[in-house]
């Protein structure tokens, strides 16, 4: 995990736009799929009704690069430029325009061969790769749909929903690569006297301030889930429980000190407490989790705003 520098610094010099949770950027990337797709299909009209009037096909569309020229094709190539978080790194998102391309292709095919068998091959060809773009855009927009509904929408972090599941599943990898790993309880202190002091949207900018700074800070293949309330989960890869400890110490020291500004002004001193234990060969996931959730009340009994590890049956 890289280590945090200043959280506040962080929502302070990140656009209001590069801050939108993931939940908000797949709701953005679902909508952008579905124009694209009504896009295509106003692009495919316009090519059937000069086809069926017996008009001469448009230069962009029998051009060789046509289908960076449609509609289609140039928000596809956008995203590709931009690489737009969500879909530009999706595998499906690439099939996607391995199939435009070639349905352009079979356009220009049609387009430029005259009447017979051979140009009505060609039609049935663009005809079945139009329906197979269709589709793919439609599984791809229903993968995130899927994604979708398994994140928070207030911090954009991955819910309790198949957390279990997807801990268990990260650890079977580290224990296949002969890695170690830890599993990380975070609970915000006195959370509960931020929302009845400062309102309900000031709690609700501080869990949004947290959701950033996790996703900002922790490596491609940790894991960070908010379990509920003001308690997160993290699945720390490839990290010994003396590592996880030093990175969580330094989270902690980086939110003591770093005080949220809110946007009418006021400012907030956050504080959280930390469980933390090792992921063990002989253990499931689940039983690492209970420890670490020990390991974060006894971080409360002690005074709260520390970091408290399970460690041979006991805490250290």
């Amino acid at each position: 995990m890289a280590e945090i520098v200043d959280l506040a610094d962080i929502v302070r010099q990140v656009s209001p736009e590069a801050l939108h949770n993931p939940a908000m950027v797949t709701e953005r990337a679902i909508s952008d799929l579905e124009q694209a797709l009504a896009d295509h299909r106003a692009w495919a009209v316009r090519l059937h009704r000069r086809l069926i009037a017996g008009m001469p096909a448009l230069p962009d569309d029998v051009a060789g690069d046509a289908h960076h020229r449609c509609a289609f094709g140039r928000w596809y190539d956008g995203v590709r430029a931009e690489a737009q978080p969500v879909l530009a790194g999706d595998d499906e998102f690439a099939a996607i325009g391995a199939v435009h391309q070639a349905m352009h292709a079979h356009a220009r095919a049609l387009l430029e061969t005259p009447p017979s068998d051979t140009r009505l091959a060609h039609y049935d060809a663009f005809a079945a790769a139009s329906e197979h773009l269709a589709a793919a855009v439609r599984r791809l927009q229903q993968a995130l749909l899927t994604r979708l509904l398994s994140l928070d929408a207030l911090t954009g972090l991955p819910g309790r929903r198949h957390m279990e599941e997807r801990l268990s599943l990260a650890w079977q990898q580290s224990r296949r690569e002969g890695r170690p790993a830890a599993v990380a309880m975070m609970d915000l202190d006195h959370f509960k006297q931020v929302n009845d002091r400062d309102g309900h949207a000031a709690g609700d900018e501080v869990l949004r301030w947290i959701g950033a700074g996790a996703r900002r800070q922790l490596r491609a293949h940790d894991l960070v889930f908010r379990y509920g309330g003001e308690e997160f989960v993290a699945f720390l890869a490839d990290s010994s429980l003396d590592a996880a400890l030093g990175t969580l110490e330094r989270i902690r020291r980086v939110l003591e000190s770093s005080p949220l500004i809110l946007d009418d002004g006021r400012t907030l001193r956050i504080t959280a407490s930390f469980g933390l234990a090792a992921c063990r060969e002989d253990a499931p996931v689940s039983a690492t989790l209970e420890q670490a959730d020990r390991a974060l009340y006894e971080a409360k009994r002690r005074g709260r705003n520390r970091v408290v590890c399970w460690q041979g049956g006991g805490f250290a």
